[in-house]
């Protein structure tokens, strides 16, 4: 028998809500954390009277804090409309341009908020701040009452009243859940997630990085406190022993731990804050609604925080409700059990599905298994090579989580491998279509083929006959993919002439993207010579670009080059502004410098500027689909894109012959 059966506020009966004096607020909110404020502060914005109840802890004194809160675009966007977004401290706030994801066997998934054309993939903010600012939002709001959590019959009779409504927001371990006869199934993982604060060398040019490892998973999420621009918000998933030990260890033994886990990515680490630990699990309550009561956040489900949703689940929850609430029929009680079916219905898949997602990816990387091993880091690889597929998946992922989705959709990618390479009797059928004509019915089937598999696919632009017999090329802007005669085999990667040697996709592809060279209007460039300065290099690059931050400093390594940096501000109103003030400084090269290498900021541009050139620079980029930065254009007209080491820029330079007048 509950603990909580005598409870006055509760024990009007299994499954109802407790009824409240006449006069008093129409909701009750149990529980202060940030989904209960928010919901608090939503409905109050509608006019409905809230009591708040909580522990009465002080606005002002934000409890010490290492966690840190990854928010999607649909939070923030919430955020906004109660009127908290803008209070919070700037550094409490930081964008996540990029995101880096590696595997347990080498693989690399990329991912960049511009490619996209979103101001950014998530924004990182500290978890103490947001709690502080929220209390003291609510207790300035109008329509919200805050007192402390009701004990005994100081807040309700015991009789349910559907004019009333109960919300849950207590947590994973609601007391009052429980007396509600709601029961919480827990799936515990025996790992421990281990949070704190880092401090790195270099600037982290707002890039989130991810480890899945086996079996631990290790996020640094780009911050600034500490230490603006340099710090990290640190979650680390592991069996609860080692977190144990790794929290108690001293400084030194866990920056060497860091180190070895993310194999000096970030350089060397320097712990800036207290540890802290909790366990994980899977959780779902049975039902999370009922006349007049209903749960919200981690009171109804729980789930890993590998892709960081826990709170956007919570806050998701409140929208759901509001707008429900917002449109309410007048004659409808707010209790009434139909209308939180209402919230409750709209809410059901997006949960489902990320408590899959989320586990599902836990329980793949966990697997000890070889074979698993190697599946889930070609599907992870595979992926970073069709950026096309990459960016659909990120479209949908934009506001759930990046690296959970798409490195969900990697696994799906890696167990259809078998499928794309030529092999067994599949691929000798394809062939035998060899002699087929190049008619426009097949093209048309072709495309309805892939119109009815993969919808996720965009149209290409161009279907043809590819070089090799059998097989089509499909062209989607500037990149190629392959396609059996049936339509039944897409291949990814390069199609190579064993005779000649020759790779056929890339001579493809150099040529859909090959830019004039001479042509260029170098004078709307940042011109950096290095040596003699015989060789010439050109780079499309955005100040806010973190890969583009990591090439400069490669670039310098490089001699007798010079480098033409035309600025391509596409990452948002910021990167306008720095590249405007970076090209009108009084040394745009030594401003473009200290900026991508040091971290240090551009002097604001004052008085009148010609900054048209970035304008044309935009148009020049667009003109010639240049679709992400860094973008280097050598002097035979072709282009790469992506951050080289200077080995490999090296010989890209060597390669690259300059075209006769």
């Amino acid at each position: 028998m509950s603990n909580h059966a005598n409870d006055p506020n509760i024990r009007a009966g299994r499954g109802a809500a407790p009824a409240m004096p006449a006069g008093s607020a129409t909701v009750t909110v149990r529980g202060d954390g940030i989904v209960g404020c928010a919901v608090a502060l939503s409905l109050a914005r509608l006019g409905i009277a809230v009591q708040l109840q909580g522990d009465s802890k002080p606005a002002t004194a934000a409890p010490a804090d290492v966690r840190t809160y990854a928010l999607n675009a649909a939070s923030r966007t919430l955020l906004q409309q109660i009127k908290v977004w803008d209070a919070l401290p700037p550094q409490a706030v930081t964008a996540v341009l990029d995101m880096h994801i590696q595997g347990d066997d080498g693989a690399q998934l990329e991912f960049s908020a511009w490619q996209q054309g979103v101001e950014a993939l998530a924004w990182i903010v500290d978890a103490g701040a947001l709690e502080s600012v929220m209390r003291q939002a609510v207790r300035y709001a109008p329509h919200v009452q805050v007192m402390p959590r009701a004990t005994g019959g100081e807040a309700y009779t015991a009789a349910a009243d559907p004019r009333h409504l109960l919300l849950l927001c207590e947590g994973k371990d609601s007391q009052a859940r429980q007396s509600l006869g709601v029961h919480f199934d827990k799936q515990p993982y025996g790992h421990h997630a281990l949070a704190t604060r880092v401090v790195a060398p270099a600037p982290h040019a707002g890039t989130a990085r991810q480890w899945f490892g086996h079996p631990d998973v290790l996020a640094l999420l780009p911050f600034d406190d500490p230490t603006p621009g340099n710090s990290y918000g640190v979650v680390w998933s592991m069996p609860a022993e080692k977190a144990q030990a790794l929290a108690a260890a001293g400084d030194e033994a866990f920056e060497h731990a860091l180190q070895e886990a993310t194999g000096g990515a970030c350089g060397a680490l320097r712990v800036a804050g207290p540890r802290r630990t909790w366990p994980l699990m899977l959780g779902r309550a049975d039902r999370v609604h009922g006349p007049g009561w209903m749960l919200l956040g981690d009171s109804a489900h729980a789930v890993h925080p590998l892709a960081g949703q826990g709170l956007n689940l919570g806050l998701a929850d409140v929208a759901a409700l509001a707008r429900v609430m917002a449109e309410r029929e007048p004659w409808r009680d707010l209790g009434d059990e139909k209308l939180l079916a209402r919230a409750a219905r709209e809410r059901v898949a997006p949960t489902l599905a990320m408590a899959g997602v989320t586990d599902g990816l836990w329980h793949l990387f966990a697997h000890p298994h070889p074979l698993v091993r190697s599946l889930r880091n070609r599907g992870m690889n595979l992926l970073n090579q069709l950026p096309l597929l990459k960016r659909s998946l990120t479209k949908r992922a934009i506001g759930l989580s990046v690296a959970a989705w798409c490195a969900t959709a990697a696994f799906a990618v890696a167990a259809g491998t078998a499928a794309l390479w030529p092999a067994g009797p599949a691929w000798a059928q394809a062939n035998s279509a060899a002699g087929a004509s190049a008619s426009s019915p097949q093209e048309a089937a072709i495309r309805k083929a892939l119109a009815d598999r993969m919808p996720s696919l965009p149209k290409p632009d161009e279907v043809q006959r590819a070089p090799v017999p059998g097989l089509w090329e499909l062209r989607f802007g500037t990149e190629i993919l392959y396609i059996d005669d049936k339509g039944d085999f897409l291949i990814s990667g390069p199609v190579i002439e064993t005779r000649s040697r020759k790779d056929l996709t890339a001579e493809r592809i150099d040529k859909l993207t090959a830019i004039q060279f001479a042509a260029l209007p170098f004078k709307d460039a940042i011109v950096i010579k290095q040596g003699s300065g015989a060789r010439k290099l050109v780079v499309f690059s955005d100040p806010n670009c973190g890969f583009c931050k990591r090439y400069e400093r490669d670039l310098m390594s490089l001699k007798d080059v010079t480098l033409y940096t035309f600025l391509y501000p596409i990452l948002g109103k910021d990167s306008q502004d720095k590249s405007r003030n970076i090209w009108c400084a009084a040394d745009p090269a030594k401003a473009w410098r200290d900026w991508m290498v040091e971290g240090r900021m551009p002097p604001v541009a004052m008085g009148k500027c010609d900054a048209s050139a970035l304008e044309r620079n935009t148009a020049l980029g667009q003109k010639h689909r240049v679709e992400s930065t860094p973008t280097s254009v050598l002097e035979d007209g072709t282009r790469r894109s992506g951050a080289f080491p200077p080995a490999e820029v090296e010989r890209m330079l060597s390669a690259s012959k300059n075209p006769k007048s």
